[in-house]
């Protein structure tokens, strides 16, 4: 069994059955440095880029000795993780993965992956299935507490995978015929986002498979008032 790394709720390691919790870690600056020397472990992350990213409101005034701290403590943490090393020298500071490195965040885009195209293929039952696992992952939280610009990205690119996974679970959901789902589906998705049409009208055609006329008027107005209230919505019709 490969590595597992686990970034959403708590952070993790696993290989062959042995999990190591991320309460190794310690406080909150190792695990901060933790996750975005995965999240960028494609690049070496220069000392002082890494530094204001563990102290995001204010860098201590000798921070050079306090991340040898938090980068010994990461390694510490990545001992129960044999294969994996962090390398560190002028340039900066690189997290080397096994080839195999299962990541939840990445996962979570790769099932979602399958699932449109799953559904472009007219699997449905295969579209629904990965939708799911990668509509649960993308909705366990990332760093819960912890803010930044690197960690708003990818709060917001796991949101956009939510939709994603219910745009797949509506349609897939539709022509199964399991319309109460699938209005379920349509409506968390537009709860996400209001002003996306195409969810509006995929509701109105779950309304109008199950016959319900008025039910898919009424969604009809609504997305009217939604859609009326925006500005660059209405400059774009005029």
């Amino acid at each position: 069994m490969g590595l597992r790394v686990t970034l959403t709720g708590a952070l993790a390691l696993e290989r062959d059955g042995e999990r190591v919790d991320g309460s190794h870690l310690g406080g909150r600056g190792p695990r901060r440095a933790f996750a975005l020397l995965v999240v960028d472990r494609h690049r070496s992350i220069p000392g002082d880029e890494l530094a204001r990213e563990v102290w995001p409101e204010r860098l201590p005034d000798h921070w050079q000795p306090e991340i040898v701290e938090v980068i010994g403590r990461v390694r510490g943490f990545l001992r129960g993780a044999p294969a994996a090393e962090l390398h560190s020298d002028s340039a900066g500071h690189h997290l080397h993965l096994p080839p195999d490195t299962a990541i939840d965040l990445e996962v979570c885009e790769s099932e979602a992956a399958v699932a449109e195209s799953a559904l472009a293929a007219g699997d449905v039952t295969a579209a629904a299935d990965h939708a799911g696992i990668a509509r649960d992952l993308a909705l366990r939280p990332f760093l819960p507490g912890e803010d930044g610009g690197w960690i708003d990205r990818v709060r917001s690119r796991r949101r956009a995978t939510v939709g994603r996974c219910l745009d797949v679970l509506g349609e897939a959901r539709l022509r199964r015929g399991h319309l109460l789902l699938a209005a379920s589906a349509a409506e968390a998705r537009i709860a996400l986002d209001p002003l996306r049409e195409e969810s509006h009208r995929q509701l109105m055609r779950i309304f109008a498979a199950a016959g319900d006329r008025e039910a898919a008027l009424r969604a009809y107005e609504r997305m009217r008032g939604v859609l009326a209230t925006d500005p660059q919505l209405r400059r774009t019709r005029r």
